[in-house]
């Protein structure tokens, strides 16, 4: 009997599911998406599919193993690249499905683009920051994802220069990064040579403060060329997340002041 009510309690487990489209899941990949980007949507669709609402960051937290930080960068990837929206409380897959469905509008990735820089950057972008964007993209073939990683080491540098951004592009193209994870370990490489250059300088200072004989006042003992990248800030992108609940506060306090 207990085998019994075992194998039926199985069964409605096994049929208990969430749904996500077979088309994601076949060529997620060719849209760019990485195995753990999809997993943020799997999870969050199925939040949304069981709970009715959109999960925050702990809940996320706690079914996968990433951390607040790098969840809310996946989302905050996923949507400033136009791959998701977020509207009424819910995430939409709906750019997924036109892309896998070839009715995707890359003059949207664009203005995705060009709006988050100008969110970035406090102003408008002129006509020129508008055309280098767009060559980034077409001419240069960045995807949006990369684009928005340097854009995002250009902040963290605290330079809010298009120029940077384009050095920062043109480097890790000489480095061939294709993929997030040969960016992160690109970034790990030159923070690790910039800690290897503090171990070096704080070496060459004697017992008494003063550095060594013929070391140099301002000594810098890394490869030539190389610089070393800001690590991502813990909770740096809590800001990014609440995003979307201030999004439908400001939406909900229009709607009741037309009302009014």
């Amino acid at each position: 009997m207990k085998s019994t009510h075992l194998e039926q309690m199985l069964d409605a487990l096994e049929h208990s599911h969430v749904t996500f489209p077979y088309v994601l899941f076949s060529g997620y990949h060719a849209l760019g998406l990485t195995e753990r980007e999809v997993m943020v949507i799997v999870q969050v669709l199925a939040c949304q599919q069981q709970d009715g609402r959109f999960p925050d960051l702990e809940s996320l937290q706690q079914r996968m193993g990433l951390s607040r930080d790098e969840i809310a960068v996946i989302l905050q990837r996923l949507t400033l690249s136009g791959l998701v929206l977020h509207e009424n409380q819910r995430l939409s897959i709906r750019p997924l499905l036109s892309r896998a469905l070839g009715l995707h509008d890359q003059e949207t990735d664009l203005k995705a683009l060009f709006q988050h820089f100008e969110n970035e950057f406090g102003r408008l972008l002129s006509p020129l920051e508008l055309e280098q964007i767009e060559s980034w993209r077409q001419d240069d073939q960045y995807p949006a994802w990369l684009i928005l990683e340097a854009l995002r080491e250009s902040v963290l540098s605290g330079v809010y220069k298009l120029r940077y951004v384009d050095t920062v592009l043109r480097e890790w193209n000489r480095a061939h990064i294709r993929s997030e994870k040969e960016l992160a370990d690109h970034r790990a490489q030159y923070r690790g040579k910039g800690a290897d250059s503090s171990v070096a300088q704080s070496s060459a200072r004697s017992g008494n403060g003063k550095r060594r004989p013929g070391s140099g006042g301002t000594a810098d003992t890394r490869a030539p060329g190389a610089r070393v990248l800001p690590a991502v800030q813990p909770g740096k992108y809590d800001r990014f997340y609440q995003i979307y609940k201030d999004r439908e506060e400001a939406a909900t306090s229009t709607d009741s002041g037309s009302s009014n």
